[in-house]
This record gives C-alpha cells, sequence and structure tokens, in this order.
C-alpha cells in the first residue's frame, strides 16, 4: 500500500512539473508575439533594465518587502542551526534530517519561508489600504483584488485555525531555523489583517462565509491524523489546509469572474505582486507535502488526511496558477489593444474634423454664391473663382484660402 501511495505521490509531482513547463513555455513564446517583437532578442537591454525599473518604481513598497523577507530568511539560514532538541532519539532523527536537505537544513524552512511570504503579501496590501484611508478613500476591489471576496474569509478561518492549533500543543510547529516560535508569531500577526480584508465579504453575504466555512469544518472533522494523539488538535490541522483549498478556488473564481467582466482595467497595479507571491508561496508548500509528507496508516486518526492535504496543495497550486495566468493574458490583451484603441481614436477624431471642414466650406460657398447672384450647380468651379476679388468688401470677413476651398466644391 506504501509503494502505490508514493508512486501516486511521484506521479503527481511529475504532472505538477510538466504542466509548469508547459505554461512557461507558452508564455516565453507568447509574450513576445503580444508585445509586437519576433523575440526576446529583440528587445534591447536599455528597454528591458527601462521597463523592469518602471515595475519596481511602481510597486516599490512590494519590491522593498519581498527583498526585506528573502534577506531575513536567508540571514536566519545563516545563522545555522537553533537545535531545541535535548532527547537522543530526536537529536538523531534531527541531524539525518539535515543530511538529507544539507542546504535548507529541514523541510520545515519551505514552510516557514512560506509564512514569511504570506505576511510580506498581506503587509503591503494593508500598507496600500493606511494610503487610501489617509487620502480619504475606503479599501475597495481596486486595491484589495481578489482578497476582496471570499478568499479573505477562508484564509482568515485557515489562519485562526492554525493559530488555535499551535498554541493548543507544539507538535504541529515547524523546526529549523525558520520554525518554532517565529512562524507562530506571523500567523498570529496575519489574523487582524485577514479580518480587515474579509470585513466587506461577511458583511455582504454572512449566510454565504457561514455556510462554507461550515462546510469546510464538516468535512475536515472526518478526515485528521493522531500526531497530537487529541482529534480536537489534528481537526484543526486538516481543517486549515480544507479552508486555504477553499481560498485558492475562491480567488481564482474571482480572477474568472473578473476576467470576463474587464475588470482588471480597474485594478491598481500593485495587485499584480500578489499574482506572482501566492503561486509562489504555494509551490513551496506543494512541493514540501509531496516529498516530505509520506502517508503512513499508523498516523491516520480518521478519513483520508493524507489525500485531503496533499491533493488540497496540489489543487490550490493549479488554482494560484491559472488565476495568474488569466490575469497575465488580460494584462497583455490589454497592452496590445491599447495601440489600437488610440490609432481608432485619432482617426475618428480626424475623420470628424474632416467633416466639420466640409460643412463649414459649403455653408461658404453656398454664402458667396448668394452673395455673387449666381446659382452654384450652372456654373464650373473655375468660372466662380474671377467675381470672387471683385466682390470681397461685399462679403463677411472671411479667409480668402477657405472661399478659394468652397469655390472648388462648388
Amino acid at each position: 500500500m506504501m509503494e502505490v501511495i508514493s508512486s501516486t505521490q511521484i506521479g503527481y509531482g511529475v504532472q505538477a512539473f510538466i504542466s509548469t513547463a508547459l505554461v512557461s513555455t507558452v508564455l516565453l513564446a507568447e509574450m513576445p508575439r503580444r508585445f509586437g517583437c519576433r523575440g526576446l532578442a529583440d528587445v534591447s537591454p536599455r528597454e528591458l533594465a527601462k521597463g523592469s525599473a518602471c515595475v519596481m518604481v511602481r510597486n516599490l513598497p512590494e519590491v522593498a518587502c519581498f527583498t526585506m523577507v528573502t534577506l531575513a530568511g536567508l540571514l536566519l539560514r545563516l545563522r545555522g542551526d537553533p537545535m531545541r532538541f535535548t532527547q537522543p532519539n530526536d537529536v538523531a532523527v534531527w541531524e539525518q534530517i539535515k543530511q538529507e536537505w544539507p542546504i535548507l537544513m529541514g523541510a520545515d524552512t519551505l514552510l516557514g519561508f512560506q509564512t514569511m511570504l504570506r505576511v510580506c503579501l498581506l503587509f503591503t496590501v494593508s500598507l496600500r489600504i493606511w494610503g487610501r484611508h489617509r487620502a480619504h478613500n475606503k479599501p475597495d476591489e481596486a486595491t484589495l483584488g481578489p482578497l476582496s471576496g471570499m478568499a479573505a474569509v477562508f484564509s482568515l478561518g485557515a489562519m485562526v485555525a492554525r493559530t488555535n492549533m499551535c498554541a493548543r500543543s507544539d507538535v504541529y510547529w515547524l523546526e529549523g531555523p525558520l520554525g518554532w516560535e517565529m512562524p507562530v508569531a506571523l500567523e498570529t500577526t496575519m489574523v487582524p489583517l485577514l479580518a480587515l480584508f474579509s470585513l466587506n465579504a461577511i458583511r455582504s453575504a454572512p449566510k454565504t462565509a457561514l455556510a462554507s466555512v461550515g462546510y469546510a469544518t464538516w468535512w475536515a472533522s472526518h478526515h485528521y491524523l493522531n500526531f497530537a494523539a487529541n482529534p480536537s488538535i489534528d481537526r484543526l490541522f486538516t481543517l486549515a489546509h480544507a479552508l486555504e483549498t477553499f481560498a485558492s478556488l475562491a480567488f481564482l473564481w474571482w480572477t474568472i469572474r473578473a476576467f470576463l467582466n474587464g475588470g482588471f482595467a480597474r485594478l491598481r497595479h500593485s495587485v499584480g505582486v500578489m499574482y506572482i507571491i501566492m503561486p509562489l508561496q504555494q509551490a513551496l508548500a506543494a512541493y514540501y507535502f509531496l516529498t516530505v509528507f509520506s502517508p503512513n496508516p499508523k498516523q491516520v486518526g480518521a478519513g483520508r488526511p493524507f489525500c485531503l492535504v496533499i491533493l488540497g496543495n496540489l489543487l490550490s497550486l493549479c488554482a494560484y496558477l491559472c488565476a495568474a495566468g488569466l490575469y497575465l493574458g488580460a494584462r497583455l490583451l490589454d497592452a496590445e489593444a491599447s495601440p489600437q484603441q488610440q490609432l481608432l481614436a485619432v482617426e475618428a477624431s480626424t475623420n470628424h474634423t474632416d467633416t466639420g471642414l466640409e460643412a463649414g466650406m459649403q455653408q461658404d460657398a453656398e454664402a458667396t454664391a448668394a452673395a455673387l447672384g449666381i446659382t452654384p450647380s450652372a456654373l464650373p468651379g473655375g468660372e466662380v473663382l474671377m467675381p470672387v476679388e471683385e466682390v470681397g468688401q461685399a462679403l463677411n470677413s472671411t479667409s480668402s484660402t477657405r472661399l478659394v476651398a468652397s469655390a472648388m466644391l462648388l
């Protein structure tokens, strides 16, 4: 049974890798064509640097926070092993884990860095909201993006379950240089931020939020591990992952609606960073549970918790990748359509101007013919030009060039 499950995990991992490679290939092939160039080689280094600098300036808080989080994670890893174990058996197991993961010093470093990325994203979004609040503007979908809907509600429920679990037992605490108390503190910090983001969604649809969270709680209560030897604590672990899976699906659903309704045009550029960080942080969790979270029937409390956690993280990764693809595709289409729309606007303005000029010239021609006492249709254009100079004083003050052009129209 263990061999069958392990081979299934490997198959899922291979499929995820192939899918990511295909998406990357399509993007590399389509982006140059969408931007109107033959290939990436046609983009000069100066243009590339200028475009990158422009993006970094527009998203300066996000870039600065991501840089700080990456440096902090690197410094914590370089600090070394905190070594919290005292029992000989625990020390032996920990030394074996460090040999298997020499660079990260334990696989839990992946989940620790995932938590840091989540805090980075929520902090920058809250910073944008605070800036709009100072400008007497309320936070809306243009600032929150997908986090303005049910995705924030599910994420809030998952974070509450996770912090409650860590407060009641340290069995599920992360280990390693990015583990122990730091992830617990960061997850606790995310609770008020997510509560702020989900407030509008809870007010607008309280029954939907309550029913969805209740269904996820009921579903997760039938699938849990026995790491803590306490079902009330073990259920919180699977509940957090179930709610995070629901959050990713709500994230994708909001993106699909925005894609179909043209809602991306109203979003701020900082929302694009969200579509980059969310797949990145979820990829860390998916890789962790595919490689480290080995199913063991002795660790099952009830149901199929390993399937729930592993498949849920893979489903979340696919949902975030699809959402990022829709957002990027919509932005590329907008970038391609903008020059065409400007050209159409210029042509429409030119046609309108030409039509107005032609109408004005026609009116001047009729006024000229009336002043001369001639019928315009009875004379060719060349004969009408001759009397214009003789009766120039009898006409109103108009340009001679316009009168000549008017006579030509006759």
